[in-house]
Parts: C-alpha cells; structure tokens; sequence
C-alpha cells in the first residue's frame, strides 16, 4: 500500500473568457484571490494541493500551471 503522505491533490478551475462574461470578470478575479488566499491560510491543506487555472473560449490557454498556492503570489 502506499503511503498517502506523500502523495499530491490536482484541482483544476476552468474559466470561461468568452466575451460574454466581461461584465463579471472583478467577481472572478476576486473569486481566484479569495481561493488562494484561503488555501494559503490552510497549510495542511495548501501542502497537499496542487491548483492549475485553465482558461477557455475558443481554446484553452494554461493561466496557471499546477503550482503549490504557498509560493504563488498571484494567479
């Protein structure tokens, strides 16, 4: 069996910048910020995840690759 400690969480957060959500981007910005502020408060849980933005329209851009949200200071 392996051991879990050393083992890492992904989670991916998919965007939409299509044009049609302009009107909404302060909310989505301040939404991310909060994400991460959040997973920088929790350390057990921001030593174990792994988060990666993905932006799409009409493909999808990398915005942040899968980074330790300890040692990011901005998305």
């Amino acid at each position: 069996m392996n051991d879990p400690r050393g083992l890492l969480l992904p989670a991916y957060v998919a965007v939409d910048e299509s044009g049609s959500m302009g009107p909404h981007f302060q909310e989505l910005t301040s939404g991310l910020s909060s994400l991460c502020g959040t997973l920088r408060a929790e350390p057990m849980i921001a030593a174990k995840l792994r988060l990666a933005v993905l932006g799409f329209s009409g493909d999808v851009q990398l915005r942040q690759p899968l980074s330790d949200m300890r040692t990011v200071e901005e998305v």
